[in-house]
């Protein structure tokens, strides 16, 4: 028997019908359910896993903090004065990159050695110095999981260290400081103050040395935290994969509806389709 274009038209639209109400069913009866169970269960972690970053991000600030009161010292034994006609600084630094990086190493990723000029001092004599980079907690990020982007195939691409604010804590699968992170804020320049040149800038190198040494503390306090987030997040990611895919078919179920009907609008248009 000869199947006319006409049967063969109506055989399309009854199976795309069917395929349609079938993903519409699946979309408003157990996929729900599965959804909400799977979200429950990642809400288990994804709570204990923003709280620890909230304890931890304080003591950022607070490390950032000291950071700029050493530049803001430096900054004070770096102003420039006039002495018999010659401009110099306030109090003796040194000219090398040498004694910038052994006594600021923990601040620091790096010294060199130039005129003061070409940093910010007013004096054409060459100074040791070292950029402060801020240090900045970081969470290794999936953007498709953590924004709920259900439109790609793939959640965790584009994955990448990003910085964790309180507005974002808990994301990631991991979280990590980054020390002296030249990524982050750039707070100034310190300079290596000579020692045994009166009282003041006695006292700047105490007190910088003071700054550094608590510094240090913080981040060594901080570390339990650090692991403890990162072991929570670990499973997090995992239940949050399971939400993710859970969320995809959902999404993908709404899309192949959508095709559907679009092929359907085709079909039963009499203007396209001949009686």
């Amino acid at each position: 028997m000869q199947t006319t274009f006409e049967n063969t038209t109506l055989d399309a639209v009854g199976i795309l019908t069917f395929r349609k109400e079938s993903l519409l069913e699946s979309n408003s009866a157990s996929l729900p359910t599965s959804i909400s169970i799977a979200q429950s269960r990642l809400g288990l972690f994804d709570t204990p896993a923003a709280e620890i970053d909230n304890v931890i991000l304080p003591s950022i600030t607070i490390i950032n903090n000291k950071k700029q009161e050493i530049v803001n010292l430096c900054s004070l034994a770096s102003t420039t004065i006039v002495v018999l006609g010659v401009t110099t600084t306030s109090c003796p630094l040194s000219s090398e990159a040498s004694d910038v990086s052994s006594f600021y190493s923990d601040i620091i990723i790096g010294a060199g050695a130039t005129a003061g000029t070409n940093i910010g001092i007013g004096t054409s004599a060459v100074i040791g110095f070292g950029t402060v980079y801020a240090d900045d907690l970081k969470g290794y990020i999936s953007p498709n999981l953590e924004n709920g982007v259900y439109s790609t195939n793939n959640p965790i691409e584009n994955t990448a260290y990003s910085s964790i604010t309180v507005s974002n804590a808990g994301a990631g699968r991991s979280t990590k400081l980054f020390e002296n992170d030249s990524d982050s804020a750039n707070l100034g320049i310190v300079v290596a103050i000579q020692p045994g040149f009166g009282v003041t800038c006695d006292g700047y190198a105490s007190s910088i040395s003071t700054l550094i040494s608590e510094i240090v503390s913080i981040r060594a306090g901080l570390s339990s935290y650090i692991n403890g987030a990162t072991i929570v997040k670990n499973y997090k990611h995992s239940y949050q994969l399971g939400y993710w895919s859970l969320k995809r078919v959902e999404q993908k179920h709404t899309d192949d509806v959508a095709a559907i009907d679009a092929v359907l609008g085709i079909l039963t248009d009499p203007s396209m389709i001949s009686p």
